[in-house]
């Protein structure tokens, strides 16, 4: 089972929705991107994966800052190893279908205006 307490400043600092389009501004991202070398927290938890990245090339490079700073990585209870390969490939996989599924999203969208 998984037990974690979460800090309070976490909660107010990270907490909320935001895009996770790609080439959306993603500031509470970027933030925690930079407290992860700030040795404030050792782990971070997302729902789902595709809350953390739909942009494969952004999500291998705040993973890398996380695997850089040993930050344990979680969606929901399932953690992933970021140092295993398998695991780094199906995030991998996962963020490029979340991405193609964003972009047709955006796809439809224009079409169905144009209709």
């Amino acid at each position: 089972m998984l037990y974690s307490i979460i800090p309070d400043y976490c909660k107010e600092k990270y907490k909320g929705q935001e895009h996770a389009t790609a080439n959306w501004e993603r500031a509470r991202l970027e933030q925690l991107l930079q407290d992860a070398t700030k040795n404030l927290f050792d782990a971070i938890i997302v729902t789902d994966a595709s809350r953390w990245s739909r942009d494969n090339q952004k999500s291998k490079e705040g993973l890398n800052i996380l695997r850089e700073n040993n930050i344990r990585f979680f969606v929901g209870v399932m953690e992933y190893d970021l140092f295993n390969p398998e695991h780094e490939f199906m995030l991998g996989m996962s963020t490029e279908i979340n991405q193609l599924m964003a972009r047709k999203q955006v796809q439809n969208s224009i079409i169905n205006r144009i209709e």
